[in-house]
């Protein structure tokens, strides 16, 4: 069962039924996260819409493209509201003071989760908002992540610093390999010599997306990385290898999990776990060679395929990627290889500049 209690400073004053409130209306940009010790700046900033009338406040969620707006009724009213990515609440407010206290109870057994609650704080400077997210264990409450927004001037502003501080529009550098020799990439149920170059994600209000990014291909065959005073050298037989050569296999694995509201700090986790879906068909790919001899492929024709096994006589699985051939161009091995994950309409869902040599970040 869910609940969620949700306690609203408000800057200016409105007064519901006798009692004077504070005014909590303003656009808000997040700007910091704070996760048991880690404080840092978020990965895909939300930007909060806040409208508030004499019996009733609106509070609008954007991220990524995506929004959601939850309604509550200021008179002590039951409020329905869903929570993508579906879970069905029915909310009560009641107002304390300058307090909004409002409750949630899930009334979807599709997501029988513990109790949640949110605490939002306006600071006397009126321009920084304080997001304590909290669940109870044991009938007692224990905070789990505290988020900071900043007042914008408007919406627009504040979408377009959200957009140019997110994932989807950045490219993440890759995990340089740190190995002997080569691992072995999957694909049809086989392996090939090969590497995982990193991934990428992004969240959007009710879904987390992920894409993990892996090359392969005969090049790899008898690979040897040696590390020296001057850094890690790739050889061959003995042979220092100095350029890629051949055709290589570029394999994307896109999959996306729930990642509902009301579970803060659990975004990359989900709910049902990690999956592919219709929403992850159709991905287009943008390819380049970055570094002392740059190379713009562009996009780069990609095929889906499919692989299902059975791990035991009651269980099932189907693993989807996206496989394409990547030509090396002799491109130095100090090169790394930037992939641009595209939406089937060209938006980009995510960038990923990955590398075999540490030297190169």
């Amino acid at each position: 069962m869910w609940k969620r209690a949700l306690l609203l400073y408000f800057a200016g004053s409105v007064t519901v039924f006798g009692q004077t409130i504070k005014d909590y209306s303003g656009v808000f940009l997040q700007t910091q996260t704070h996760f048991i010790r880690q404080t840092k700046e978020p990965d895909d900033p939300i930007v909060l819409k806040i409208d508030q009338e004499s019996d009733s406040i609106h509070i609008t969620e954007f991220q990524n493209g995506t929004q959601v707006t939850y309604a509550y009724d200021l008179r002590g009213r039951p409020s329905p509201n869903i929570s993508p990515p579906g879970v069905h609440t029915m909310d009560r407010v009641r107002i304390k003071d300058d307090v909004l206290l409002i409750r949630s109870e899930s009334v979807d057994p599709a997501h029988p989760m513990g109790p949640r609650e949110e605490v939002m704080q306006l600071y006397p400077d009126l321009r920084v908002l304080s997001v304590r997210a909290q669940s109870e264990r044991g009938g007692n409450p224990k905070w789990m992540q505290t988020a900071e927004y900043t007042r914008q001037e408007n919406l627009e502003e504040a979408l377009g610093k959200a957009a140019e501080a997110s994932r989807m529009n950045n490219c993440v550098p890759g995990r340089p390999y740190i190995g002997k020799r080569p691992w072995k990439v999957s694909a049809d149920g086989k392996s090939i010599p090969g590497l995982q170059l990193g991934g990428a994600w992004f969240d959007q209000v009710g879904w987390t997306y992920s894409f993990d990014v892996s090359l392969g291909g005969d090049f790899f065959r008898g690979l040897e990385f040696d590390p020296t005073p001057r850094g890690v050298e790739i050889r061959r037989n003995g042979n220092l290898v100095s350029t890629y050569s051949g055709n290589l296999v570029l394999i994307v694995r896109p999959a996306i999990a729930m990642r509902p509201r009301l579970t803060p700090g659990l975004s990359s986790l989900g709910l049902g776990g990690w999956r592919f879906t219709d929403d992850l068909r159709g991905m287009r790919f943008h390819i380049a060679w970055r570094g002392s001899q740059t190379h713009d492929l562009g996009e780069v024709p990609a095929e889906l395929k499919s692989y299902t096994y059975s791990p035991t006589k009651k269980l099932t699985y189907t693993e989807y990627w996206y496989e394409m051939e990547i030509p090396a161009s002799d491109a130095p091995i100090t090169n790394s290889l930037e992939i641009h994950v595209l939406s089937p309409s060209g938006m980009q869902f995510g960038c990923v500049n990955g590398s075999l040599l540490p030297s190169t970040h």
